[in-house]
């Protein structure tokens, strides 16, 4: 089977890495669940601590610390599993004497054990990985050492091979990774937005000769809210839909309905493969004034319509896992972190290359050309944060609605097949 590729790209530095303060292994295993808070306990051990503990620490497993620290060895049970810092997740001062035990077999647990589901914790989460993300990648490119943007090989085998970039051949012959995986599809006023961030990026791509910018296409925007199983063979993909059955996917794709499981303040994340739009947990907007970057609930941490622990896109998440681990599933996902992205973009090599040539895995690139690249994203990210900035331009669009970056999740869809780059097909639920 061909290479595994990340969340977002292909740079495994530092996509499969929580970077949230809450360190969660990829594996759902719950003997594996350790050291959830190595890096969050750095930061509380040594406030002053500057970034570079951030970019240290990324490139090692999140398996560093003695396990008995956060796990009881008899029953794998996490227990009295609270925040520490108030700058963090918690107050240390709210602990109680009875430690209270929960099921850690579900990695998305964690996060909302760690934050006592509180939105504005949650919030800080998704918001400091997302930043803390960037800046490692920024770090990554912007290095006088940087090789060049990170070739996506099977994509750019996909598009040489297809009618055009945005009608992709679907052959196991160019891709044979077939997977399973829960999406959600933001509606057609966010695919404007994406749409629109996506016309910026490539109008700012320029002195890189042998990479080129593919673009998801609209129809084929999505966001994974549980990936099943990875590249994998199409029967082993038909046998677990077997499993699941018609019952357990209508489970599924009626989860969301009327919860309210908002996204919002979008933020432009990238690695040196690709990029995404990003989003946090929010409850449903009553304002056009979204909330920038960092600043998404009040002094009292409470959300726009004013509860303070609703029912999130990260409790979604939780559920999925649980509806699908019902029905005998073993959840073989690539990574758990604590991430709402939309990838819109990726390098490949210029058109009219051949699958063999498109096996490069790395663009040269003049250095001093990448600043200016790291400069557009920045703008793009200043813009979004920009007060109003989002209604106005989707109000130029025809929409005059007020949300701004928000969107909520309605309906899951189940979807099969070469998935990658937004293919496959949909699993009758």
């Amino acid at each position: 089977m061909p290479k595994v590729y990340t969340a977002i790209g292909t740079d495994l530095t530092n996509s499969f890495v929580d970077l949230s303060g809450i360190s969660i292994p990829t594996s759902p295993d719950s003997s594996k669940h350790t050291n959830m808070y190595n890096m969050y306990n750095r930061r509380r051990q040594n406030p002053s601590a500057d970034n570079s503990s951030i970019s240290s620490s990324s490139s090692r497993s999140g398996n560093t610390s003695d396990s008995s620290d956060y796990e009881d060895e008899n029953d794998g049970r996490i227990k009295g599993l609270r925040g520490g810092g108030g700058d963090w997740f918690g107050d240390e001062s709210a602990e109680t004497e009875e430690e209270e035990e929960f099921d850690s077999t579900n990695p998305y647990n964690l996060l909302l054990k760690a934050t006592d589901c509180d939105l504005a914790r949650m919030q800080t989460a998704y918001t400091t990985h997302r930043t803390a993300r960037n800046l490692l990648s920024r770090n990554t490119i912007l290095s006088p050492t940087f090789p060049g943007p990170t070739i996506d090989p099977l994509l750019s085998a996909v598009v040489a091979a297809s009618p055009s970039p945005t009608d992709l051949l679907e052959s196991d012959s160019v891709d044979p990774r077939h997977c399973l995986v829960v999406w959600a599809r933001p509606p057609t006023r966010i695919k404007i937005l994406l749409q629109h961030i996506q016309a910026r990026l490539l109008s700012a791509l320029t002195g890189i000769p042998t990479a080129k910018l593919w673009t998801m296409p609209q129809d084929r925007l999505h966001i994974t809210v549980l990936e099943v199983t990875h590249s994998t063979t199409p029967d082993a993909v038909d046998a677990l839909v077997k499993q699941i059955g018609r019952t357990g996917f209508r489970e599924l794709v009626k989860l969301p309905v009327n919860k309210n499981v908002g996204l919002g303040i979008p933020f432009l994340s990238y690695d040196k493969a690709a990029l995404a739009v990003s989003f946090v947990p929010v409850e449903r907007a009553t304002s056009s004034e979204f909330p920038a970057e960092g600043q998404s609930v009040d002094a009292a941490g409470r959300s726009p319509s004013g509860s303070k622990k609703p029912y999130t896109y990260h409790h979604l998440r939780r559920d999925v896992f649980d509806t699908v681990k019902r029905h005998g599933i073993e959840i073989d996902s690539r990574y758990v972190v604590p991430s709402a992205h939309i990838t819109i973009a990726r390098f490949i090599t210029p058109s009219g290359t051949d699958a063999a040539a498109a096996a490069s895995s790395e663009s040269p690139v003049v250095p001093e050309l990448m600043p200016k690249w790291i400069e557009a994203i920045d703008e793009i990210n200043a813009w979004l944060a920009t007060p109003n900035a989002i209604d106005e331009f989707l109000t130029s669009c025809g929409y005059t609605d007020g949300l701004g970056g928000y969107w909520s999740i309605e309906e899951l869809v189940p979807r099969r097949g070469r998935l990658w780059y937004g293919g496959g097909e949909s699993v009758p639920a």
